[in-house]
């Protein structure tokens, strides 16, 4: 993990990568804060803040944080091999791209179960009956901790990808 992180740093080094981390996890964090406010009838910004707890905070932070740290790094990968003109590469990166992208996104929909009303109109959207809300709302921490083990393998595969593109042309 010390390889993933220090290759995390040296993309992060770059200042469009920062912003780019900076901006994909407050916008996550946004969805995950203000998700519950538009999905539920009568629900206002501050009544929703003032329901989260600590914990909530902390958890909505760090996947947002991870979240957004695996956006730049695929972004990285994605534009240096690009940039090389490597056809195999490409299609690899972009691959790894679009799972990272997809288990950030898992993370977000996972991250909702912390609001039974959210969780319940999230899962009444693809059909998914209400007994299944009280499962997923009961076991909260267990569906809270495979996001974030999701988050961190999409984050670290992300490093991999983009340790492996050093030998591409860095844009």
């Amino acid at each position: 993990m010390t390889h993933a992180s220090a290759q995390i740093i040296s993309v992060l080094k770059q200042k469009n990568y920062l912003a780019l981390a900076i901006a994909s996890g407050l916008v996550f964090f946004s969805i995950f804060v203000t998700l519950p406010v538009f999905t539920t009838a009568g629900n206002s910004l501050s009544f929703q803040l003032s329901l989260f707890t600590i914990a909530n905070y902390l958890l909505f932070g760090l996947l947002a944080i991870m979240a957004g740290l695996t956006i730049a790094l695929n972004t990285y990968v994605i534009k240096n091999k690009l940039a090389a003109k490597r056809a195999r590469p490409v299609l690899s990166g972009t691959v790894s791209g679009a799972s990272g992208t997809i288990a950030a996104v898992f993370s977000s929909v996972v991250g909702t179960s912390s609001c039974a009303s959210c969780l319940s109109a999230l899962f009444g959207l693809v059909g998914i009956g209400g007994g299944s809300v009280l499962f997923v709302l009961n076991n909260q921490t267990y569906f809270l901790t495979g996001a974030i083990i999701v988050s961190a393998a999409a984050l670290y595969l992300s490093a991999r990808q983009a340790k492996k593109c050093n030998n591409c042309s860095t844009t």
